[in-house]
């Protein structure tokens, strides 16, 4: 059976990643399925829309999921499994969109609390961000400047 993060890893040796075979960054987030654009936006609001934490963009992987549970329910939304949410962040990784800090080996698969340890250092300037959402009426609700 191929995984969530089989595929990222096939993308990630396939593909070039660092410019997303000539697409910007706002075409990739937005071709993006839904919630993994909702687990970018998590990952902007705990890492980057609190001014505070703006020179560090980074987070534990726990935060990031408590926040896209939260916009999940707040759009009544069914969220995605965080089994599934896991492979999900490997694929943004692969994009450059996220950056998650390793894990000792086998520990992240075997333990899911071990995985939401995890820093996640977020990428992408707050601008593609808001680009990419803006017209998106869940995620935008969660992105400053949302009227301009």
């Amino acid at each position: 059976m191929i995984t969530v993060a089989d595929m990222a890893t096939i993308i990630q040796k396939n593909f070039d990643t660092s410019n997303t075979l000539g697409k910007s960054v706002t075409q990739v987030l937005k071709a993006l399925p839904l919630h993994q654009q909702l687990l970018v936006v998590a990952a902007y609001v705990c890492c980057c829309a609190d001014k505070s934490n703006n020179e560090t963009r980074r987070t534990k992987l726990g935060t990031i999921l408590t926040q896209y549970k939260r916009m999940c329910q707040q759009a009544r939304l069914d969220p995605t499994p965080e089994s599934k949410l896991f492979g999900y962040c490997d694929i943004l990784s692969s994009y450059n969109i996220i950056q998650l800090s390793a894990t000792k080996r086998g520990l992240a698969s075997a333990n899911p609390s071990a995985m939401k340890q995890r820093v996640v250092t977020f990428m992408v300037r707050e601008n593609d961000v808001i680009s990419a959402f803006k017209d998106n009426r869940i995620a935008s609700e969660w992105l400053p400047n949302k009227d301009s």
